[in-house]
């Protein structure tokens, strides 16, 4: 079934977040763009139209190729650590029976130097 310009979004994001994520770690790759275009291949096989393939794999290999560059410019300089993909919450009371929770998932975080 082909996917949803949602999931397509999604997989995007997740990617990114990802790649973000691998690029920290020790084992950080050394050709950054191949290893994001990698992590991408999961939703460009989950597509199965070929029409649509032809269409979104090209993007995200522009949205892989320039966000993996900008990931390695910014990295060496900016940010001593970069989660991805953080959930929290916070409980608010509003009286002495209720809560409230506010819950988030935060794209990014970045600890600087």
């Amino acid at each position: 079934m082909p996917l949803s310009a949602a999931d397509r979004g999604s997989a995007i994001h997740d990617a990114l977040g990802e790649f973000t994520q691998d690029l920290r770690r020790p084992h950080c790759p050394t050709i950054p763009r191949a290893c994001l275009r990698g992590i991408g291949e999961i939703f460009r096989a989950a597509d199965g139209a070929a029409g649509s393939a032809a269409l979104w794999w090209p993007r995200f290999q522009r949205i892989a190729a320039w966000f993996a560059d900008w990931e390695i410019a910014r990295g060496a300089t900016m940010s001593a650590a970069i989660d991805a993909e953080i959930r929290g919450e916070i409980k608010i009371p509003l009286d002495n029976e209720r809560t409230f929770i506010l819950s988030a998932r935060a794209d990014r975080i970045e600890r600087r130097r």
